[in-house]
């Protein structure tokens, strides 16, 4: 059976939050970093890139040595998930909306 874009997107999300659990000393499953990779999945709903503003944008723990290491893996596994939602088919595109607005309950989405 074909993957669907929404599996694909499921998979990917799936390996963040298996990352976020992977980098807990970084405090990589504290709400900030939720919020940024959230905020990114509502952007991307929007047809923007996901964008990293700083080396540590997704406000991990700078005291604990390798959070820059920390920060590009999070980055790495949300941009994989951004960019499977902004290169969604329009067929699949309410199916996807559908599923981040459910996903990313610490943003708001119109």
């Amino acid at each position: 059976m074909k993957q669907t874009r929404l599996d694909r997107i499921k998979k990917a999300h799936n390996a963040f939050v298996t990352a976020q659990l992977s980098l807990t000393k970084y405090g990589a499953n504290d709400s900030e970093p939720s919020w940024v990779y959230h905020d990114g999945l509502r952007n991307a709903l929007f047809g923007e890139p996901l964008t990293i503003p700083s080396t540590n944008a997704f406000q991990l723990y700078q005291a604990v040595p390798g959070f820059h290491g920390a920060n590009m893996e999070l980055y790495r596994k949300a941009n994989k998930v951004v960019n499977l939602i902004l290169n969604t088919p329009l067929k699949e595109s309410g199916t996807v909306r559908a599923w981040v607005k459910d996903t990313a309950w610490r943003v708001d989405i119109a």
